[in-house]
């Protein structure tokens, strides 16, 4: 079964674009996964900052649950991600526990970088025309031209970014290596810094003024944005997170596939038009905020070609 039929499969089943990435990459998808990434994703940083368990009462959680997960994978099949750690010795628990790090490399955040470009697009008519015209040929008969998507469709790009630099929550960890003075303050070494990477995303000085506002064609005009050290979008890595390529891929695909193949429109519930998801920040994320919960706006989604909604 190709990618492309996967996502006609998968697209009305929760956490969608983690189980269609599960199967083409791991050759599998345990049947528990999705439950055991809610947990993760949403309890994960409780197990690494006593702090928020002691100042705030809330859950500790040693999320087992995904590791457990990743133990029914079949390592039997040559063509199996797991199958290389298999033939090294690891035991299950360490195998599980290896590629519950690829998985999470790989899959953490789509959902939620997924969520805030399509809302955006629905949000507005022209972006979203202008988006169907710049996507348009990379289909024809049924068939995806994945480089055409992700390497020559710059305001889908240029989108994709502009909504990581506005809902980017995560924390990036520095080592102080050698006394450091920031302003009138002395970083000592031996000690750890935590960094908040949404604040790099919203200083005048490098975005200008209005920089909380979304704008898809920032990175279109000042294409070096993307490569400035205030922006942050992947802090998995010390330098640069291993599943950052493969995530954008991943994201870049889906919403363009979405539009081309669905008729989507915003729905209107009990005569009030919808709002725009507002964004939590202050809930604690490894990554990409999470809409106010209660806010999804309510959409119509039709086949295009078909009379079904």
């Amino acid at each position: 079964m190709t990618f492309y039929s996967q996502i006609t499969k998968h697209t009305k089943e929760p956490f969608a674009i983690q189980i269609i990435g599960m199967k083409n990459y791991f050759n599998t998808s345990p049947p528990n996964i999705t439950a055991a990434f809610r947990e993760m994703d949403t309890l994960s940083f409780h197990r690494f900052l006593d702090f928020f368990v002691c100042c705030f009462g809330v859950q500790k959680c040693d999320v087992p649950a995904l590791n457990d997960a990743m133990i029914h994978l079949d390592r039997s099949k040559p063509e199996a991600v797991a199958y290389p750690a298999a033939e090294c010795g690891l035991a299950k628990r360490s195998n599980a526990a290896l590629l519950s790090v690829i998985y999470l490399a790989a899959f953490a955040n789509v959902h939620a970088s997924t969520y805030w470009p399509l809302c955006y697009i629905l949000f507005d008519e022209r972006l979203k025309t202008a988006i169907l015209e710049e996507i348009a040929p990379a289909f024809s008969d049924d068939i995806m031209d994945f480089a055409y998507l992700t390497e020559h469709c710059p305001l889908l790009d240029s989108a994709f970014r502009e909504t990581l630099r506005l809902h980017m929550t995560s924390n990036t960890v520095r080592y102080i290596g050698a006394p450091t003075t920031i302003q009138d303050k002395v970083l000592e070494p031996g000690n750890q810094l935590v960094i908040p990477l949404r604040h790099l995303g919203h200083t005048d000085e490098i975005w200008g003024l209005g920089h909380e506002n979304f704008d898809p064609a920032r990175f279109m005009r000042k294409k070096s944005l993307a490569s400035h050290t205030a922006y942050h979008p992947f802090g998995g890595g010390a330098w640069l997170c291993p599943g950052k390529g493969y995530a954008a891929k991943q994201v870049l695909v889906y919403v363009a596939y979405m539009f081309h193949v669905y008729e989507i429109n915003l729905a209107v519930v009990d005569d009030k038009p919808p709002a725009f998801p507002r964004n939590v920040h202050e809930n604690l994320a490894f990554g990409v905020s999470v809409p106010k919960t209660g806010m999804d706006p309510r959409i119509q989604l039709r086949l295009k070609g078909t009379a079904r909604t």
